[in-house]
């Protein structure tokens, strides 16, 4: 398992791997290892000496994908780091609200239409939030506008 896409949302991650999930989780910092918020004694990896963060972290939520086991298929949040949005193997893509009191809540929304059957590569929220761009393996781009209601 590796990790192949990563962003921060505030002071919390989002990482993805090939295991089909989505984790936001919280890096856990000693108090000895912080100094008005700044990581102060980090270890030396024995490769080199590059600084190396402590791996203890806390897990918050679990984004379950469907499809999106092959490698470089990238998410992206909105400005505001509310939704989340990833493609999949088949053209798919899902939206989450990050935010939400019930993070046992599937997806916010499904976008698909039937002639996207590619892997959807990546995604991009425009920055006002209602549209998506996205790119496939077959060299198309496509536009999704949301819904107003």
């Amino acid at each position: 398992d590796y990790c192949d896409c990563v962003q921060f949302v505030g002071d919390l991650v989002l990482s993805k791997s090939i295991n089909d999930v989505i984790i936001l989780w919280k890096p856990i910092f000693s108090d000895s290892q912080l100094k008005n918020n700044v990581l102060i004694n980090y270890e030396r990896s024995e490769k080199a000496g590059v600084p190396r963060i402590p791996n203890e972290v806390q897990p918050l939520r679990e984004f379950v994908l469907n499809k999106c086991d092959i490698w470089f298929i990238r998410f992206q949040t909105d400005a505001d780091c509310r939704m989340l949005a990833i493609g999949n193997n088949i053209g798919e893509i899902k939206v989450w609200d990050i935010c939400t009191s019930n993070p046992t809540k599937k997806h916010l929304a499904k976008v698909d239409h039937q002639t996207c059957c590619t892997p959807v590569r990546m995604v991009s929220f425009s920055p006002d939030g209602r549209s998506l761009a996205t790119v496939c393996d077959d060299a198309t781009v496509w536009k999704w506008d949301g819904r107003t209601t």
